[in-house]
């Protein structure tokens, strides 16, 4: 997608000078690891937000809680990015193969340095164009880039030597083109993510308090397609219950049936918010929907919609496909709709019990406590990287 161009293919004007510059850096003498010393992890990785948080930073804090060493690096600071010196593992997240990597990838190959390519969206696949609608959002020009990030994305994966992914999908998908190992940790919520959440007050429920529908999305017109393609239950809900509000956060275009003048005073829209921000605006919506359209390449995202409103106790209607199907129980935490009438019955449900909307959104935050946060999946991550060494 346009955001991971990575500030135009990590700041087009940048070139030869600043590489042959940073060189002398992987020109360094490579330190290796005593036996029975901690494995040192070096994360690379373009500035990207949310998606990299996940990816990126929570894998060091699992590398932190396993006992490795690791630290990350925004690749635009080449000086630290080409340091090797004292490297096992060479971690790359969603980096394209270009003139500015590709030295990178020399000298970890040289030095007999494992490279780990990992990814939390399908950004090889050549279908892009296609399941993420980019010509109804972007203009000629801009698809182009996008598709071209994208070809040069799965070369860079022909040079890794295994990958991680963040759900099973998106492992079986990578399976059909290439050969490495594919392994999954599924993203998890950080320990300062827990801390916010618990810092944050539920709301409190009564019967004559406005019923909130939250929508939380992150980047522009991502995801205007999946919000359309429930749009008809949601008019539906608002039609049938004048209480109800759809409160969406993000840069989304109402489309379809959403965007009638007729619902304008029923949707409220915010701007997507920082993530220390997040919980407390997820605790002020009663129900949190979190729809795909059904393609692979929306298949092969994760569930941190149900995550992120989990750990405020906030109940989740998802789209039963791969990224909420695996971690969703239907009606134990948290509810899975498919067609228009799977979503009203779900929707309605539990607009009209309060009592489970509250059961539903404490199995949920069990079941994060319980699954889903780093220190619970540093065991999983670091054995990977333990395999991934030998």
């Amino acid at each position: 997608m346009s955001q991971y161009l990575s500030k135009q293919l990590y700041r087009k004007g940048v070139r030869g000078l600043e590489i042959v510059q940073t060189l002398p850096q992987l020109m360094k003498p490579f330190v290796p690891r005593q036996l029975d010393t901690p494995v040192r992890i070096h994360f690379v990785y373009p500035e990207l937000g949310a998606a990299t948080r996940y990816r990126v930073h929570h894998h060091i804090e699992q590398a932190h809680i396993a006992g490795f060493i690791a630290k990350g690096v925004a690749f635009d600071a080449l000086h630290d990015a080409y340091n090797l010196m004292e490297c096992d593992v060479l971690y790359i997240y969603r980096l394209a193969l270009i003139s500015r990597t590709l030295p990178l990838c020399i000298a970890a190959k040289l030095r007999h340095i494992p490279i780990v390519f990992d990814s939390d969206d399908l950004v090889w696949n050549a279908k892009e164009r296609e399941y993420n609608f980019l010509d109804n959002h972007y203009s000629s020009k801009t698809v182009a880039e996008i598709i071209q990030n994208n070809q040069r994305i799965r070369t860079m994966m022909h040079w890794a030597d295994a990958f991680i992914f963040s759900t099973s999908y998106l492992a079986q998908q990578a399976r059909y083109t290439f050969k490495q190992p594919a392994y999954v940790n599924n993203n998890a919520l950080s320990e300062t993510m827990l801390y916010l959440a618990q810092q944050t007050p539920t709301k409190q429920y009564s019967r004559n308090n406005a019923i909130i529908i939250g929508y939380f999305s992150g980047y522009a017109q991502v995801h205007n397609e999946d919000l359309a393609s429930i749009g008809p239950a949601l008019c539906m809900i608002l039609d049938t219950y004048p209480h109800t509000i759809l409160r969406i956060y993000g840069d989304v275009t109402l489309m379809g049936p959403l965007s009638h003048p007729s619902y304008a005073s029923r949707i409220e829209q915010y701007d997507t918010v920082g993530w220390q921000d997040l919980p407390k605006h997820i605790a002020q919506v009663d129900i949190n929907i979190a729809p795909l359209v059904d393609n692979p390449y929306r298949r092969s995202k994760s569930g941190i919609k149900y995550l992120e409103a989990a750990i405020v106790k906030v109940p989740t209607i998802a789209s039963r496909l791969d990224p909420y199907h695996h971690i969703i129980s239907h009606g134990a935490t948290g509810m899975l709709a498919m067609t228009i009438d799977e979503w009203v019955e779900s929707l309605t449900y539990l607009i009209n019990n309060v009592q489970v909307r509250q059961t539903l959104g404490i199995a949920a935050y069990e079941n994060v406590l319980s699954y889903h946060t780093t220190r619970v999946r540093a065991e999983n991550f670091a054995a990977i990287i333990s395999e991934v060494v030998k």
